[in-house]
This record gives C-alpha cells, sequence and structure tokens, in this order.
C-alpha cells in the first residue's frame, strides 16, 4: 500500500510439498513489497527531479540566468547550460569550487568571491555582487553572482545560486554615462556661446548703433544719403537676430526652476491686457472661453510667453478680406489641460509647410515682421514643461494652436 492506495500484491507460493506459513514469511513479504514500494517511488522522484531539471534549463536559457550547486557533502559541483555558456566552457566540462572561483579576474575579483563565499559558509549570509571573469576563450565579461548556502542541524551542506551575463548591459550604461557626459561638455559650450552672444556681441552691436548715430549727429546730410539707410537697417537686423540667438541659447541653458500652479485664465488676461493697444488699433474681436478654473503645472515666464506669442501671432497674420477673431478654449484630455487660440486669419498650408512649421527662421508669409523665431521658442518651452503643441489651419481660412500642459493635480 501506498498513500492509501494498493499499488499491486506479493505472496509466496511452495511448489512440490506443503509448506505452512508463519510469523517469518509474513515479515519477508512486508521487506520485499517495502523495497518494491520504495523502487516505485524512488523511480517517480527521479522522472519529477529530471523533469524539474529541464524545466529549470529551460527557464534559465529563456531569461538568460544560469544556476549553480556546490554540494558539500558529496563534493559534486553542478552547472547549468546557461552557466556553461556564460563561462565558454563544454557541455561536458565538470567544475569544482577553485576551478569556480578561478574563472574570476585574478586580484580585487577573486579575493572578493572567496569572502563572500566564506562568509555564507560560515555564517549562512547570503551575497549578490557584479565582478569580472575571463572565459575559458579568454574573453572577459562581467557577471551578477548571487548565493546563499542551506544548513542541516547547523552545518553547511549546500551552496547554491545563479550567474548572469551583464556584460552588454553595463557597455550599454557605460555608453550612455559617455554620451551624458558629452551632452553636458556641449551644454557647457552652449552656455558660452550663449554668453558670448549676449554680451560681446550685442555689446558690439550696440556699438556699430552708436557709431552710426555719431556719424549722423557729425555730419546730418549723412542722414538723407541710401546707403546710411541700408546701414541702419544692416544694423538694426543684427541686432534682432542676435536677440533672437540669445533668447534660443538660453531657452537650453537656463536651469529649470520647479513647475508651479498656475490659474490660466489670470495669464491670459494678463497677455491680452499687454497687447489691448494692437487689439483696439486693428479692431480684433477676443471670444474668451476660459471660465477662470482651469489650471496647469508651468513656469510662469515661459506661459507667458507662449500665450503672447501665439495671440500675437493671431494679430499679425490676420486676414485684410474680413474681420480678425480670435476665439480661446481650454478642455481636460488625460493628464493635460488643452487650451486652444484659434484665429479666422491668413492660415497655413500644412501640406506643404507642415513638417518645418516649428523649425527655427522659418516664415510662411510675408509679414515684415516675420522673423520665424517666436513658433520655435514656443515648442521649446512647451515640451520643456513636459506638455505638447499641434495646429490645425487652413490657407485663407485661418488657424488653430492647442497647447497640452499638465494639469495642476497631475
Amino acid at each position: 500500500m501506498g498513500d492509501g492506495r494498493c499499488t499491486g500484491f506479493v505472496g509466496i507460493e511452495s511448489v512440490g510439498e506443503l509448506h505452512v506459513y508463519g510469523d517469518r514469511e509474513e515479515i519477508l513479504l512486508d521487506v520485499f513489497s517495502g523495497l518494491i514500494h520504495n523502487v516505485q517511488e524512488r523511480e517517480k522522484s527521479e522522472k519529477e527531479l529530471v523533469r524539474m531539471q529541464i524545466l529549470l534549463e529551460e527557464t534559465g536559457q529563456m531569461s538568460g540566468v544560469g544556476g549553480y550547486e556546490m554540494n558539500l557533502k558529496t563534493g559534486l559541483h553542478y552547472w547549468s547550460a546557461v552557466t556553461k555558456r556564460i563561462h565558454e566552457v563544454p557541455m561536458d566540462f565538470e567544475p569544482d569550487v577553485e576551478s569556480a572561483i578561478e574563472f574570476f579576474k585574478e586580484g580585487t575579483p577573486q579575493d572578493e568571491i572567496r569572502s563572500l563565499v566564506d562568509k555564507s559558509l560560515a555564517e549562512g549570509t547570503p551575497f549578490e555582487t557584479e565582478l569580472p571573469i575571463i572565459t575559458a576563450k579568454g574573453n572577459e565579461r562581467i557577471m551578477k553572482v548571487q548565493g546563499r548556502t542551506e544548513f542541516d542541524d547547523g552545518q553547511a551542506v549546500r551552496l547554491y545560486g545563479a550567474v548572469t551575463d551583464i556584460t552588454e548591459k553595463r557597455r550599454k550604461e557605460e555608453s550612455e554615462r559617455l554620451l551624458l557626459e558629452i551632452s553636458q561638455n556641449q551644454n557647457e559650450r552652449l552656455k558660452n556661446f550663449a554668453h558670448i552672444v549676449a554680451h560681446n556681441l550685442r555689446s558690439h552691436s550696440g556699438n556699430i548703433e552708436s557709431l552710426l548715430g555719431l556719424m549722423e549727429d557729425a555730419r546730418e546730410d549723412l542722414r538723407d544719403f541710401d546707403l546710411m539707410r541700408m546701414l541702419h537697417r544692416v544694423s538694426d537686423s543684427l541686432r534682432d537676430t542676435l536677440g533672437h540667438l540669445t533668447e534660443v541659447a538660453l531657452l537650453h541653458t537656463t536651469e529649470r526652476e520647479p513647475l508651479a500652479e498656475i490659474n490660466l485664465k489670470q495669464h491670459m488676461n494678463q497677455a491680452l491686457e499687454a497687447m489691448a493697444n494692437d487689439v483696439r488699433r486693428e479692431g480684433v474681436e477676443i471670444k474668451n472661453g476660459l471660465n477662470g478654473d482651469e489650471a496647469v503645472k508651468a513656469l510662469p515666464a515661459y506661459l507667458d510667453s507662449i500665450l503672447l506669442n501665439l495671440l500675437t501671432n493671431a494679430v499679425k497674420y490676420r486676414s485684410p478680406d474680413r474681420p480678425c477673431i480670435i476665439s480661446i478654449s481650454a478642455e481636460e484630455e488625460d493628464r493635460y489641460l488643452k487650451f486652444t487660440i484659434s484665429d479666422n486669419g491668413l492660415g497655413i498650408d500644412l501640406e506643404r509647410h507642415g513638417a518645418k512649421l516649428f523649425g527655427m527662421f522659418r516664415t510662411f508669409h510675408s509679414h515684415p515682421e516675420a522673423r520665424g523665431i517666436g513658433l520655435f521658442i514656443t515648442k521649446n518651452q512647451v515640451e520643456s514643461m513636459g506638455g505638447r503643441i499641434d495646429v490645425e489651419s487652413a490657407e485663407s481660412e485661418g488657424t488653430s494652436f492647442h497647447v497640452r500642459l499638465l494639469k495642476a493635480e497631475q
């Protein structure tokens, strides 16, 4: 019987003569049936053990994690197929404790792994470390090693654990570190460039303007020369270009403040108030659909710049064929508050210009004040605050800019 079930029958027969069976034969049958039952159970256990070993091997191969085991009673040392592949040894390689440690790079790595193993065997302390190894083919790899010790009656009987090849991971991290270092160096150079533009070049530009003024003061008849007027235009253009370059450079080099919770309508009203003269002069109609509850996470200076730029563009690129109407609305969209500034102005052919709409020094209309820098700065400001901006437009019909910024509660 086994596990409450009958697994078979055993018996003794006497042939050729009469035999009376007693306690001795009954004990013999008990021992014999027990042996048979133990053999059956051992076969089942061995099959289950093989099945589990195959499962572990397959799991290890899929995950790239190898296993190892050191039996302190028998002295047997086991490596899984993945472990052998990491060490670049043949599948029939039979490891032992010393050969396993010798794969680690000489010096500090070998000393560290010996210390960790000794401490685990003595105190049962589990360990995890990342150390370089030299494979059987002479290749250096970085291996993550985990281990723990099993005890029986206070005696260490088994050391087992897992190994993982993390060489590519470490190479990728090193590559990312180098890229970050390069990026930081480039950022420093950009800061220096911004400093030069903001101070040195603008100073020279100012000197040119001053010299032109002094020349005209000294000889008033120079004001009427076309050459002087051309020099003034070039000087003004140089001043504007340097101002734009300074703004772009500082946009990417200035240290960021934490985002603040901002009432959108309050800042929208400030922007509308700043351009009130242009609105009155051009007869612009403003339809402000904000209810005053809309709040976003933003940098106040950036938000003011975004609003003023989009509103100014709506007025600047109005249609000469109809009164200018600007509509403002907002709605929640997942984690964002999306606000829209729409106009009925000249519009943009997005099929032709959409891919370069937010590029630097890109202009799409012949307006004398068009510089092609505003939308570039606006897009960078929006994205630096975790938002995004897109546009809908049709030529001769108007344009709608949709700006998504994080809601205040995010």
